[in-house]
């Protein structure tokens, strides 16, 4: 939970709600072990192109606004349609 916390900017209880919703809508599975234990986060297996180096560019948003949708034609789109538009 700390790393999250810590990578993010956001509370601990924050944090923990969004693990949950992850959870919660099969994107990962959350593991909480209890009061003073490690929490642990896991990624779904349909759900590793995620964490693949050819989606980076798109999760950390370059050149694109996270509410925009991308150019016609763009390298932006070209990435989207690539995955499956699941951004």
């Amino acid at each position: 939970m700390a790393q999250v916390e810590k990578a993010t900017g956001i509370s601990r209880h924050t944090a923990e709600q969004y693990m949950a919703e992850m959870d919660w809508v099969g994107v990962s599975t959350f593991e909480k072990d209890g009061i003073g234990k490690p929490s642990h986060l896991y990624l779904n297996p349909e759900w590793a192109w995620c964490a693949s180096e050819e989606f980076a560019p798109l999760l950390l948003g370059h050149a694109q606004a996270a509410n925009e949708e991308p150019l016609p034609g763009s390298a932006a789109a070209q990435n989207l349609a690539n995955f499956g538009g699941c951004v």
